[in-house]
């Protein structure tokens, strides 16, 4: 039984007993005592003057069917929603919940004339507001002249501000709920003060209400006050801080929740005490440690839900026999040992989430002991290291509808006919794994399928999806990305399906059977290689969601569709070659993804007004002409435009910076624009890219409010200013890119105790920057001090929404190379200040950024030596110190740098034997020319005495095995560097959800030489 039936369940429980038992004269049937004339005017003067609508001409029905009995001339006690006491006629109760009521209920509402009310229930009225005097009690009033309220459910209505003091003085409150009532806060009252008068208070529901400025002993003020308190329920409160040992003297408590809480600490023993407990919830809580496993055993736990807290660890007890536990989720947390066979014991459960569990069983994919799980519904084993044949004994089990093993390691689903079936599974999904073969055994019996997910396998050979004809009730079908080849029969009916994905089958062609499917909603044809034009039927009136991507189409086949009679709110083109003027547009539209085709006409004058509802928006990588047209900015909801790399000319709008409140991302980069930048940016910016156009003048100084700025690209264009140290604050910036303009001047010392913290990328080369490099800068750059072991996974900067996801991108010069890195890995670390006019030594500062992956100072006027701190470097891969002045000789130490795969010291002054050894005896001769004091190998110029070598020290490696991604690949770094390995790795397994790009390599050409020897 779900949680919220048993909330309702308890809730009627109470009720029934309450008024039935206690006070037996009351009544809701036709009552003997007609309601009192004082009880009367008061309900009707409550009526007219919160819910005025009501008595208009039209009918008040028209408001609230709730309130349409509400009439002068009848007897109130038989009014809906109304209790009255038979013995004395006064109204006990009044309950309007889910009554669409619309109004303003105050502290001096007639409402509060009806001082014998107990029972009040406004619960699910959005649209009903209070106002109150939060902290005036100098005259009685409000929810202080109803002292006998018993039972008060201000549940999700439009209840706002501070809840006011007088609610304290509610003495016999014994029901209490104002649960999603997101504008709601206690702070004066706060929660001690609320409850302290209310010694009978059972249950007490506060859920999302803002609790955030409550001390640390609030546990121990609701313990004392209350007592008898049964369920307490303060999810999303902002709450933080121990779960105190005071909540063991709460021995009636039977249900907790305390989800979406950052609560950051262990989860307390003492849970494993209170014997009445029924259900816990405590998930998104950041909880760590061990989890107390009697806490399984409680004789009367029916839920328990803490998922979604990685840190922490448990183990699953051996269930005895008659447990009542009906739901147990953990999902996404950290626990393992044995699935135990005892699981078998637990008659009740019907929900049961694990996944990340790291099974120690002999057999961790054999589930025999499963089939006494009678009542299960819904089992979620996704995203764990089960493996080997899929065990048929899942399928037999009687009840079970829900069914995921995703994200595993099995390879085999069970031979034909070897299970009996006594399910009736509607959802199935075994992607994610290394099923193999072909799928007309176990999959085409489950006829009552409603949901079948399986891509991202090893299926081969073809499949005709006639094979899923006779399941009459599917609705969504996923074959995406196996290495079978997909077809089916023109006359082939799917009446219920709506979900259609077949990326990457091998679909050569559009499927005919498609024309047939009037409810089709969402269809993903992506990575196929279909070619040709794009159909005009498939513009279907059903269609929300339609995916094109990756193809070789040329165009549209004509006539388009009338855009009104369009209902796709997401098209995704990107990646094919179609040629013309940008498609049709509509006003529905919310993902719009035209980007890398061959699209060549100007963006239409009023697109803004087709773009009212678009959050994402790109055209990028075409050849689209004109200007950028200003009614552009009318488009008030968009987060991401991308108008990157085609001919756009002129200016760019003003209003461009901020015209929307939700702009995350803009990329202008690769045009022709030319004049100033926006001079005003919206503070939600994520990523600006603006390199490769004709920008002048200064950067603006408005960009120093954008705090969710993470990267900020202006290189390659005309830009003439100085180091823009104002931006040191920025919490979040961590790619700068000035490269290729006209910055000059000193880059001086920071202006900030903690300048630029979270800085990894920063490219000033090609500029006419002056003086010593940054050496105090180096010595606070934090974020380039530490060294990511990659145990948290990987991570990329960009943007994700609902329906798309957006990857940064950068150009870098690395290896010799100039890379176009399509995404950027939040552990990458770059500095390239090379083509510049630097001069002086290089500051023993730069050795503590030991995160550097890419150190470029070439094409300056450096002297000195070689700092030997740069052997702390240990993740480098990329050293440039070419065209300066550096004498003395290599520093051996520089040969413990197994990470480095391009070493450029061409053009110095160095003198001595190059050291060897490690990665020094795969560099060749170019990297050390121009330096005629050199010598030993790889020179051809023999040194007059044989120095001996000093034997570079490995680093030690401690990568978790189990981290997100395998570092075993990226290992491969010895040789060509960890970014590299990593780079191989991004190319091999992972996409970008709208945008599936390569990358673009080049040969790096040196800057212009600034000064001579």
């Amino acid at each position: 039984m779900g949680l919220i039936t048993l909330h309702h369940l308890y809730l009627m429980i109470f009720l029934l007993h309450f008024f039935f038992f206690f006070f037996p004269s009351l009544q809701t049937t036709p009552p003997d005592h007609l309601c009192l004339d004082q009880q009367k005017s008061a309900l009707l003067q409550f009526k007219n003057e919160t819910f005025p609508m009501s008595s208009s001409s039209s009918s008040s029905s028209s408001l609230s069917p709730k309130l349409a009995s509400w009439e002068a001339d009848t007897d109130c006690c038989s009014w809906e929603g109304i209790t009255c006491d038979s013995a004395t006629g006064h109204v006990v109760g009044l309950n309007l919940s889910h009554g669409n009521l619309q109004g303003v209920v105050s502290s001096n509402n007639s409402l509060f004339k009806l001082h014998n009310l107990m029972m009040l229930d406004f619960s699910w009225n959005f649209d009903l507001a209070f106002n109150f005097d939060s902290h005036s009690m100098s005259a009685p009033s409000g929810f202080s002249l109803l002292p006998n309220l018993s039972h008060l459910n201000l549940a999700n209505t439009g209840f706002s501000g501070q809840v006011p003091l007088q609610m304290s003085h509610l003495t016999k409150l014994v029901f209490l709920d104002f649960s999603g009532d997101e504008e709601l806060k206690l702070e004066s009252p706060d929660l001690k003060e609320l409850v302290q008068n209310m010694p009978n208070l059972k249950e007490m529901r506060l859920d999302y209400v803002n609790l955030s400025t409550q001390n640390s002993d609030w546990f121990k003020a609701l313990s004392f006050a209350a007592p008898n308190l049964s369920v307490l329920s303060l999810s999303g409160c902002s709450i933080s801080g121990l779960i105190d040992s005071s909540l063991s003297n709460l021995h009636f408590l039977s249900e907790i929740n305390l989800s979406l809480n950052n609560l950051s600490s262990q989860v307390p023993d003492f849970l494993e005490n209170l014997s009445s407990l029924v259900s816990l919830r405590l998930s998104y809580c950041e909880l760590l440690g061990e989890f107390p496993r009697g806490v399984f055993l409680l004789p009367k736990l029916q839920n328990i839900d803490i998922s979604n807290n990685p840190k922490l660890v448990g183990l699953l007890p051996e269930f005895p026999q008659h447990s009542s536990l009906s739901k147990i989720l953990l999902s996404n947390t950290r626990f393992h040992g044995k699935l135990p066979e005892s699981i078998g014991n637990l008659q009740f459960l019907n929900q049961f989430y694990i996944d990340s569990f790291i099974d120690e069983s002999e057999h961790p994919s054999h589930f025999s002991y499963a089939s006494g799980l009678l009542s299960l519904l819904n089992l979620e084993l996704s995203d764990n290291l089960f493996d080997g044949v899929i065990d048929c004994s899942l399928f037999a089990l009687p009840s079970l509808t829900y069914l995921s093993l995703a994200k595993n390691f099995f390879h085999s689903l069970p031979p034909k006919g070897s299970c009996n079936f006594a399910s009736f599974l509607v959802y199935l999904d075994l992607s994610d794994n290394v099923l193999q073969g072909t799928i007309t055994g176990l999959i085409t019996e489950l006829k009552s399928l409603e949901n079948l997910f399986l891509s991202s396998n090893e299926f081969n050979g073809s499949l005709d999806l006639g094979l899923f004809s006779s399941f009459t009730n599917l609705t969504y079908l996923d074959l995406s990305d196996n290495l079978w080849s997909v077809t089916a029969s023109p006359n082939l009916t799917f009446p219920q399906l709506w979900s259609l994905k077949l990326r990457s089958c091998h679909v050569k062609e559009f499927p005919i059977f498609l024309r047939k499917l009037q409810g089709l909603g969402s269809l993903d044809l992506s990575s196929n290689g279909i070619m040709g034009q794009i159909p005009n039927w498939i513009w279907m009136n059903s269609l929300a969601s339609l995916n094109l991507s990756d193809n070789s189409l040329t165009g549209l086949e004509g006539p388009l569709p009338d855009p009104s009679t369009l209902q796709l709110s997401y098209l995704d083109l990107h990646s094919n070659n179609i040629k013309g003027s940008l498609p049709i547009l509509w006003k529905h539209a919310q993902v719009l993804d035209f980007s890398s085709n061959s699209f060549s006409s100007v963006i239409p004058v009023d697109i803004g007004s087709y773009l009212g509802e678009v959050v994402f928006f790109s055209v990028s990588g075409n050849k689209l002409t004109g200007e950028i047209p200003t009614s552009i900015c009318n488009a008030g909801r968009l987060e991401v435009l991308d108008l990157s790399n085609n001919s756009f000319n002129g200016a760019i709008p003003r209003c461009l910076g901020n015209f929307s409140t939700y702009l995350s991302i803009l990329n202008l980069g690769n045009n022709g624009f030319q004049g100033i930048m926006p001079q005003i940016f919206a503070n939600t910016i994520n990523t600006l890219v603006f390199n490769g156009n004709k920008l002048e003048g200064t950067m603006p100084r408005s960009l120093s409010n954008c705090d969710e700025l993470e990267i900020l690209d202006i290189g390659n264009n005309k830009i003439n200013d100085t180091f823009p140290f104002w931006l040191e604050n920025l919490p979040q910036l961590r790619v700068l890119i000035l490269r290729s303009n006209k910055f000059h001047g000193q880059i001086g010392d920071p202006k900030t105790r903690n300048p630029f913290p979270m800085l990894h990328v920063i490219d000033l080369s090609s500029n006419e920057f002056t003086g010593d490099l940054p050496a105090k800068y180096f010595h606070q750059w934090k974020a380039m001090m530490s060294v990511d072991d990659g145990r948290s996974g990987l991570r990329y900067l960009g943007k994700s929404g609902n329906y798309y996801s957006y990857s940064g991108s950068v150009k870098l010069a690395m290896k010799g190379f100039e890379f176009e890195l399509k995404r950027i890995l939040a552990i990458f670390t770059a500095m390239d200040l090379s083509n510049n006019e630097f001069e002086g030594k290089i500051p023993d500062s730069i050795g503590e950024l030991k995160s550097l992956h890419v150190l470029d100072l070439s094409n300056n006027s450096l002297d000195g030596s070689i700092p030997s701190p740069l052997e702390n470097l240990s993740q480098l891969e990329s050293l440039d110190l070419s065209d300066n002045r550096l004498s003395g000789r290599i520093p051996w130490q520089l040969t413990r740098l197994t990470f480095l795969s391009f070493m450029n010291l061409a053009r110095n002054n160095l003198e001595g034997t190059i050291p060897t050894g490690g990665q020094f005896d795969s560099f060749s001769a170019t990297y050390y020319e121009g330096n005629p004091r050199l010598c030993g190998f790889p020179l051809s110029r023999k040194c007059e005495f044989v120095e001996e070598a000093v034997p570079p020290i490995q680093p030690e490696l401690d990568f978790d095995s189990s981290s997100e991604f395998n570092w075993k690949l990226a290992g491969m770094g010895y040789g060509c560097g960890v970014i590299a390995g990593l780079s191989i790795g991004y190319f091999l397994f992972w996409g970008n959800g709208v945008f599936s790009q390569s990358f673009v390599v080049k040969k790096h050409q040196p800057g212009r030489r600034r000064s001579t020897r």
